[in-house]
């Protein structure tokens, strides 16, 4: 018998099957919706980063009463601002200058009431919507009868103007600045030179 033959083993691989071109589609595509996906989450996070909010500036607000005395756009800090009476009970006290109307009592309180129109130098005129801001500085509490109560108004304070330089001088004196709002011209007012000045002082 003639001797069998031996195979020889070689350590050679096999190859890989190769895989289809639309399955390596697949798998890219998959990969990439995948690392876009990683990117969009690191987005978000990072707006809610403290660091980045921190880098944010921070801007300052006024919020203020708007009004008007006779015909004039006014304000007032709303901090200055204890409360609004629609149709407040006056007593008239003789003897006192034009502007100053009388007292009323206000939660058991005694304060003074003064035309804020007359005690600015414009005319006198009564509204509809007319109404008593009792205003507060310090030590002082007094009413001020203004001619229409406007509505609260919170803006950047950095739209503080200075007040033009043709203005009643009477007014000028108790004026922090002026506000543009739309057309109107807001004449904003300094609530502590108003309170605690020396007329006003008199008659708390």
């Amino acid at each position: 018998m003639s001797p069998q033959k031996k195979t020889k083993k070689t350590n050679r691989k096999e190859a890989p099957e190769a895989v289809p071109q639309a399955e390596q589609s697949l798998l890219d595509l998959g990969a990439l919706f995948a690392e876009i996906e990683a990117r969009l989450e690191g987005i978000g996070q990072g707006s809610n980063d403290p660091a980045s909010l921190a880098a944010q500036p921070i801007i300052e607000t006024r919020q203020i009463l708007v009004f008007k005395a006779s015909e004039t756009s006014c304000a007032l800090d709303i901090s200055y601002v204890a409360e609004i009476v629609r149709d407040p009970i006056l007593t008239h006290v003789p003897g006192l200058p034009a502007w100053v109307l009388g007292v009323t009592s206000h939660h058991g309180e005694v304060i003074s009431v003064v035309d804020l129109s007359r005690f600015l130098g414009l005319p006198a005129r009564t509204t509809a919507n007319s109404g008593m801001i009792v205003a507060t500085a310090g030590d002082q509490m007094i009413g001020m009868m203004v001619d229409e109560i406007g509505i609260m108004v919170t803006f950047p304070a950095e739209q503080i103007q200075s007040p033009p330089s043709r203005m009643a001088s009477e007014m000028v004196a108790f004026l922090s600045g002026v506000l543009h709002r739309g057309d109107e011209l807001v004449r904003l007012l300094d609530g502590e030179r108003l309170l605690l000045g020396s007329e006003m002082q008199q008659f708390s």
